[in-house]
C-alpha cells in the first residue's frame, strides 16, 4: 500500500484513516476472505472423483490459479487483519482519506499555556523578592533552587523528550505534562487564516526561543542535548544569571502568552479562564483579562 505525505507546517506528515474507516476495511477484506473459502468449498463439493481426470486442460489451469488465489488471499489478508501495527491509534493510511490529525481541545490548550503563565509569573516574583527571615546561606540555597526549577521547566517545555537532571521539582514535571509545543501547533490550526495566523505563528516561535533561552544563555547546556549534572548548573550560579531568568520570566514568558491569548475569541477566553479557576485555583493568576 502506498503511502502518501503533504507538506503541513513544513513538515511531511501521513494523511492517517480515520478508526471507522480502518474497521470497514478490514471487515471488508474478512468478508472477501469468507465468500472465496466458501466458493472453494462449494467446488469441493462438486469435484469429479479421480481428481482431474477427464478435464480439458484448460479448465485444470483455470482452476490451478483459482485455488492458488484462494490459498494466498487469506494470508495477505490476515498479515493486515492481525498486524499489531494497525490499532486505531496508529491506522492505515491512505491517499484518498484527507482527514485532520488529532487535536486537542482549543480552550484545554489555552488552559495549559495560562498554566505556564502562572508558573513563570509566580517563579519571577518568588526571585525578585527580597530576604526574609532566613539566613544569608539560607536565602542563597532558596534562589538556587528557585533558579535550578526555571531552567529544568523550561527545558522540559522546549525538549520535552530530554533527560533532565536531578533536582526537578514538582512544577517541573506538571509543566513536562503541559506539552506546551504540541498545544502551539493545535491552537496556529485553531486560530484560523490569514493575519492571525502570522501572529500566532510569530508568538509560537518567540515563546519557545525565549524559554529556550533561560536554558542556553550561558552556554553550561543545550536544548539539543540532556541536561547537566544540577550540581554543575548550581556551582556556576551568580546574581546576574538569576536576574537575567528573572526578567525573561516577567517580560518575555508572561506577556507573550497574553498575546496569545487576545488572538482568541472573549467566549474562548472566558471559559478558559473559567475552566483555569474551578480546577487549579492554586494556579490561577490574578490579572485582568488580556
Amino acid at each position: 500500500m502506498v503511502l502518501v505525505r503533504f507538506r503541513r507546517h513544513g513538515r511531511r506528515k501521513p494523511l492517517r484513516l480515520l478508526p471507522c474507516a480502518a474497521t470497514i476495511l478490514r471487515a471488508s477484506l474478512l468478508v472477501l476472505v469468507l465468500s472465496l473459502l466458501a466458493h472453494r468449498r462449494a467446488a469441493e463439493g462438486f469435484r469429479v472423483p479421480g481428481g482431474l481426470e477427464g478435464i480439458p486442460k484448460k479448465n485444470r489451469s483455470r482452476n490451478r490459479r483459482r485455488d492458488m488465489i484462494v490459498s494466498t488471499v487469506p494470508q495477505l489478508a490476515s498479515l493486515v487483519l492481525l498486524d499489531r501495527g494497525n490499532s486505531n491509534s496508529r491506522a492505515l493510511a491512505l491517499p484518498f482519506f484527507d482527514q485532520p490529525e488529532d487535536r486537542r481541545q482549543k480552550e484545554l490548550c489555552l488552559v495549559n499555556l495560562m498554566r505556564l503563565q502562572s508558573w513563570a509569573l509566580g517563579l519571577s516574583r518568588k526571585l525578585g523578592e527580597a530576604p526574609g527571615d532566613e539566613t544569608p546561606e539560607g536565602w542563597e540555597d532558596k534562589k538556587k533552587s528557585l533558579y535550578l526549577e526555571a531552567r529544568l521547566g523550561s527545558k522540559v517545555v522546549v525538549a520535552e523528550s530530554k533527560r533532565i537532571s536531578g533536582g526537578a521539582t514538582a512544577n517541573v514535571f506538571m509543566l513536562k505534562g503541559l506539552h506546551v509545543r504540541e498545544c502551539l501547533d493545535d491552537l496556529v490550526y485553531y486560530v484560523g487564516k490569514g493575519a492571525k495566523r502570522k501572529q500566532m505563528d510569530t508568538y509560537r516561535e518567540d515563546l519557545i526561543e525565549a524559554l529556550a533561552s533561560i536554558v542556553e544563555f550561558d552556554g553550561l547546556e543545550t536544548t539539543q542535548d540532556d541536561s547537566p549534572r544540577s550540581s554543575l548548573t548550581l556551582s556556576m550560579y551568580n546574581a546576574q544569571k538569576s536576574l537575567f531568568v528573572q526578567r525573561m520570566l516577567a517580560e518575555r514568558i508572561v506577556p507573550l502568552v497574553d498575546d496569545i491569548l487576545r488572538l482568541f475569541d472573549p467566549d474562548t477566553r472566558a471559559q478558559s479562564e473559567y475552566y483555569m479557576r474551578e480546577y487549579y485555583p492554586s494556579e490561577a493568576i490574578a490579572r485582568k483579562p488580556p
